[in-house]
Order: C-alpha cells, then sequence, then structure tokens
C-alpha cells in the first residue's frame, strides 16, 4: 500500500455515514422538519419519492452525519444527568425518547409526521427537546424560524394524536466545534400557531404546482441554493409565464398590492444603485490611499484590509473562432429561460 493515509481517507468516505431507518415512508407525509421549508419543494420531495443517501459521496451526507452525532452526544448527556444523584432523583428530572429511542408520532389519516428528539420530564410535565448542531459562525438571539416551525407543529400533532401533549419546547443548538457552547431557546406551545402549520401541510399535501407557491424565491432565494430542485422551480415558473395570458382582468385590491410592491421595488432599485455607487467610491478611495503608503495591507481598529491580484479570466472569442471557420455547433447548448419582470412608472399624465 503506498500511501496509507489515502487509504483511510476512502474509508471514511466510504463508511463514513450510517443513514438513519425510518419505519414510514417519510416522502409520503408532511414531517415536522419539513414544514418550514418552501411548500414548492415540499411538492417537488413528494412527488421524487425517496432517494437513497449517497453513501460515496461526503459532500451530500456530511452534515446528517454531524447532526447525528450531535444528537448522540446530547443523548449521552442527558441519561448521565437523569441519573446522577444532584439531578434527576432530587430534581424530578427524566427523560425518554432520546437517541436510538427516538419515537415518530405519525397522523396516519392525515399522512403528517413528526420525530422529536426527545421528551424532558419535569415531574409530570413534558417538555419536548430538539437538537441541532450549528457553525460557530452563527450568533443567533433566537430560534432559526424554520426550526421554530417544527417544534410547534410537533406540539400541535402530539395534541392531536398523542397521549404525551408538551406545551413548551426547548431547542438547543450545539456548536459542532466546540460542544461545550450550547444556545438554548424555550419555546411555549401556541395552539393557534400550531394549527396553523397544520393547515399548511394539509394544503401542501392537497395543492398541485398552480396553487403552491416557490417560498424560497420569494424570500430572496437563500433556501434555492441548497434546493435539490432550484433547477426544475425556475423551469416550472418559466412555464407559468409563458402559458400566462398577455393581459386580463385585475380587481382593484390586487392591483393596489401590485401597486404597493412596484413602488417598494423601484425605492429598492434606487438604493441599490445609490449603495453601489457608495461601495465603489470607497473601495477606490481605499486603494488610493494604500497605493499612497505603498502598502497592500493595513489593520485599522475595525477592520483588516488587504489588495491582492487576482489571476484573469480565460476568455474565448467565439465569434472570431466562427469567422475563421471552426465548426463550434457541437459544442453550443442553450440554458433555460427564466422569468424576467419589468416595472415601468406610469406618466402623470396616464400614458
Amino acid at each position: 500500500m503506498d500511501n496509507v493515509a489515502d487509504f483511510v481517507t476512502d474509508l471514511i468516505g466510504l463508511y463514513g455515514y450510517q443513514p438513519k431507518e425510518w419505519a414510514h415512508r417519510r416522502e409520503q407525509y408532511v414531517s415536522a422538519s419539513q414544514i418550514g421549508l418552501c411548500e414548492l419543494r415540499q411538492y417537488f420531495m413528494r412527488q421524487r419519492g425517496g432517494v437513497e443517501m449517497d453513501a460515496s459521496a461526503p459532500a451530500a451526507w456530511g452534515v446528517f452525519a454531524r447532526g447525528d452525532t450531535g444528537e448522540e452526544w446530547v443523548a449521552a448527556v442527558l441519561d448521565r444527568a437523569q441519573l446522577a444523584e444532584h439531578g434527576g432523583p432530587k430534581l424530578g428530572l427524566a427523560f425518554s425518547a432520546t437517541g436510538k429511542n427516538q419515537v415518530t408520532i405519525i397522523d396516519e389519516d392525515r399522512r403528517l409526521a413528526a420525530t422529536p428528539d426527545g421528551i424532558m420530564w419535569l415531574g409530570s410535565d413534558p417538555v419536548l427537546l430538539e437538537i441541532k448542531t450549528i457553525d460557530p459562525r452563527v450568533s443567533l438571539d433566537a430560534p432559526k424560524p424554520a426550526h421554530w416551525r417544527q417544534v410547534m407543529f410537533a406540539m400541535a400533532l402530539m395534541a392531536d394524536v398523542h397521549s404525551i401533549k408538551p406545551k413548551r419546547a426547548v431547542i438547543l443548538y450545539v456548536d459542532c466545534s466546540n460542544y461545550a457552547n450550547v444556545t438554548a431557546f424555550d419555546v411555549v406551545f401556541d395552539p393557534i400557531e400550531g394549527s396553523a402549520l397544520i393547515d399548511r401541510a394539509l394544503r401542501i399535501h392537497a395543492s398541485g404546482p398552480d396553487d403552491l407557491h416557490a417560498e424560497g424565491v420569494l424570500d430572496g432565494g437563500g433556501e434555492c441554493k441548497t434546493c435539490d430542485f432550484a433547477a426544475q422551480c425556475k423551469a416550472y415558473q418559466v412555464e407559468r409565464v409563458e402559458r400566462a395570458d398577455a393581459t386580463g382582468p385585475v380587481d382593484d385590491a390586487t392591483a393596489d398590492e401590485l401597486d404597493d410592491l412596484a413602488a417598494q421595488r423601484e425605492a429598492a432599485t434606487q438604493m441599490e444603485g445609490e449603495a453601489k455607487r457608495i461601495k465603489e467610491s470607497a473601495t477606490n478611495q481605499i486603494r488610493m490611499l494604500m497605493d499612497d503608503l505603498g502598502v497592500s495591507y493595513a489593520k485599522t481598529p475595525g477592520y483588516s484590509i488587504r489588495q491582492s491580484v487576482t489571476k484573469g479570466r480565460e476568455t474565448c472569442d467565439w465569434r472570431q473562432a466562427i469567422e475563421d471557420g471552426v465548426d463550434l455547433s457541437d459544442y453550443v447548448s442553450v440554458g433555460n429561460g427564466y422569468p424576467r419582470l419589468t416595472v415601468r412608472k406610469v406618466a402623470d399624465d396616464g400614458e
């Protein structure tokens, strides 16, 4: 064996992840962990059906392995806590359905599911637990909205179909670089919010793509960056634009809402342009000052500033190649179109 280090790396890549086994077909249910996702993404997930995790692609399973090991570590901590003399017995503290003993709550009639990371018992009061590992560079002042929805949905489902009905939940964030750094948030069950999330799940179940919104796009596209269906979603948006009527009746309320949104867009565009101008001006002034000093690096009380030279991009003059008689037809492809929105201010005279 020439390189033992590469051999060990390959072993981790091949056997590093052991996916959880589920007793139910997860893709057939709207689950607590998915309820905060874009509703159109959930539709595409259901249409795709179940998929096997690619065990040979660490980029695909690495984050799930991190989450599973974080959960297992917390579960072991909780086990020790409830057995310690100064812990469980004196505080009336106990834990159930943690670690490998997790329990999935299922509503077969409505095809809803939730798998809490555990239940903490304070005397006779159950508290739902949700454990997340988090990048140390992330600072949280409140639980992430998707995680808040996850525990709210789970508590609502348990209130409907389970004998244990938690009225509170704790979302525990564990720093994946240092397990000693943990942040926890208390979430009190709100029956109205919980019911709304149940209704959302039922609507997603019952709706086709025309009745669902690309919420990831509406929220700015952050979720789209990690969505397996981003290209499919964009193609579907193009299809909807192409089959839409060129014009049609718009009721007054919708017209007013569109007018407000168009005004917001126009104002944001103007601010964006001004912000870009200010940024470019500041950039050029910084460069001039550093050039005058003859330095490429400067440390200020608040910032570290460095100038460097990037490698030039390779370009191909395909027009010149065609003029020179080079046949590029086998190498040319046409990408998917995309929805383009054009907004123009109506003239004061109404024209």
